[in-house]
């Protein structure tokens, strides 16, 4: 065994020792230690366990940065898969085969592709953080191949189902909660966290600008999806229309409410004036869409619906983009390549008239074979 002074990643100064099974073998690690320490590189001399640094990570680089739902899922992922899967390795030594064999593991018991991808991503994540703070030299998290996944297509309404919803929810409490989710495609929290000063009459415009989620027990009023998701929307007369009687009837309850009223500041409140919990919003949705029985779509779905809707009016892909917040056009020109309706039919036969010519041998009939 051979010892060095390094330089640790906190700045202070310790030794590192060296161990192999002969003297070559300790003065060839030697020799590459103190070539590393010589050049400025930062070396622990203790080598921290996966679940280690991992604990680090959450709590000194990611939960500064994410956002708090994103922060919730990643400690979940942390403490039910990656700890007791591969939190007793050594960082140093862990290996693309580990993490393959563990991702392998929780496939064999069951665990979705989507699942399995979140336990990359966090490990990934962290990993990327250690080579950057050079405690291993690669990410071996990236290395790793996951199962094809086969994802089933998402549906949505056309315009005279929506309309037809749209219809039945008049007298629902939540009636004004699907006129924005399917006017605009806002996200379930997106309407949440929606406050009065949000809503500028005035001018004419909705401003989008935060969320509303639940976040260990609490409902916590944070930041948009992604930036794109801020975004200021013009103030159509459906809505406005709507809004203005949310406003009248949330005076009512205010009033009925009396001393027990807690003034927040929301659009959408319980009886007693406080932020509505999200996913309360699927409830009156779901029991209307069964009872019209349309077919059967999660209320997700509406912003969905909203997206197909404004391909069908022939809206341009950025146009949509902008009103639906997303971040990537590429999720937008998805959504608009999957919609196979009248416009698609439409094409072909347009396709199929400046094709043809005066040769067409008429409607097509059974072909023979010549045999009795």
């Amino acid at each position: 065994m051979a010892a060095a002074y390094v330089t640790r990643p906190d700045g202070s100064r310790g030794r590192k020792w060296i161990y192999g099974r002969t003297r070559t073998e300790v003065a060839e690690k030697l020799a590459e230690l103190s070539q590393r320490a010589n050049a400025g590189a930062v070396i622990p001399t203790r080598t921290p366990t996966v679940w280690e640094y991992l604990d680090y990570w959450l709590r000194e680089v990611a939960e500064p940065k994410l956002r708090p739902t994103t922060m919730a899922k990643y400690r979940s992922t942390v403490e039910l898969y990656l700890r007791p899967g591969l939190g007793k390795r050594k960082l140093a030594t862990l290996s693309v085969r580990h993490v393959q064999e563990f991702l392998n593991s929780r496939r064999a018991v069951g665990d979705s592709v989507p699942k399995l991808r979140m336990m990359r991503e966090v490990l990934s994540s962290a990993l990327g953080r250690a080579v950057r703070e050079e405690l291993v030299t690669r990410n071996v998290a990236q290395l790793t191949t996951l199962p094809e996944e086969h994802r089933a297509r998402r549906t949505a309404w056309t315009a005279s189902q929506a309309r037809m919803f749209l219809t039945a929810s008049r007298g629902d409490g939540a009636y004004v909660v699907f006129v924005l989710a399917m006017i605009y495609g806002l996200r379930r929290g997106e309407i949440a966290a929606l406050k009065w000063e949000n809503i500028d009459f005035s001018a004419g415009r909705i401003g989008v600008e935060a969320t509303l989620i639940r976040v260990s027990g609490k409902l916590v009023r944070g930041p948009t999806k992604t930036r794109a998701g801020t975004r200021t929307l013009p103030l159509v007369s459906l809505a406005r229309k709507s809004l203005h009687a949310q406003a009248v009837r949330q005076r009512d309850q205010r009033i009925d409410a009396g001393d027990d009223w807690d003034e927040s500041g929301y659009v959408f409140t319980t009886r007693s004036g406080r932020p509505i919990e999200p996913r309360n919003l699927s409830r009156s949705f779901d029991r209307i869409v069964a009872a019209e029985a349309l077919p059967k779509i999660v209320f997700h779905d509406l912003r969905r619906t909203a997206a197909t809707l404004l391909k069908d009016l022939g809206v341009p892909a950025r146009d949509a983009q902008m009103i639906l917040g997303h971040a990537n056009i590429n999720v937008t020109l998805g959504i608009y390549s999957e919609v196979f309706d009248s416009s698609v039919v439409e094409a072909l036969e347009r396709m199929e008239r400046a094709l043809a010519d005066d040769t067409d041998p008429g409607p097509e009939q059974e072909p023979t074979t010549g045999h009795n």
